[in-house]
């Protein structure tokens, strides 16, 4: 499915809109007041790097984890994220200054095994 993110949502969340000609998943839940966020994004690796950058999460910082972990928490994001057995994550994180509606969290996972494909599962959680 390609797409956008919505504009409210990008406002809300301070996700910058998604590159031209990227493919992307979105979606958003709301539990005791408390929003959060998933987005996948499929772009070029160059691309998708260049936004992992807008929202402050070099590629260069991010770290192994492991499969389980990532698992563990893709389990209510199933919609947004497929996890597939046997593969290799990093992850990195990052966050935004108050925009109005709430301090976002960002953490973002890629796959490490074999070259990247430039997909993207970033989570974002909404601290008001």
């Amino acid at each position: 499915m390609s797409g956008d993110i919505p504009a409210d949502a990008g406002r809300r969340y301070s996700l910058p809109p998604a590159p031209a000609g990227s493919v992307v998943r979105f979606c958003e839940s709301v539990d005791n007041g408390e929003r959060s966020a998933t987005l996948k994004l499929a772009a070029p690796p160059s691309v998708s790097e260049k936004y992992l950058k807008r929202i402050e999460i070099p590629i260069d910082t991010f770290s192994e984890v492991s499969e389980d972990s990532v698992r563990e928490l893709s389990v209510s994001r199933e919609k947004a994220w497929a996890i597939k057995r046997g593969g290799s994550y990093g992850w990195g994180t990052g966050s935004a200054e108050w925009n109005g509606d709430c301090l976002p969290d960002y953490t973002a996972y890629i796959r490490t095994d074999g070259a990247w494909n430039g997909e993207i599962m970033l989570s974002v959680e909404c601290t008001e």
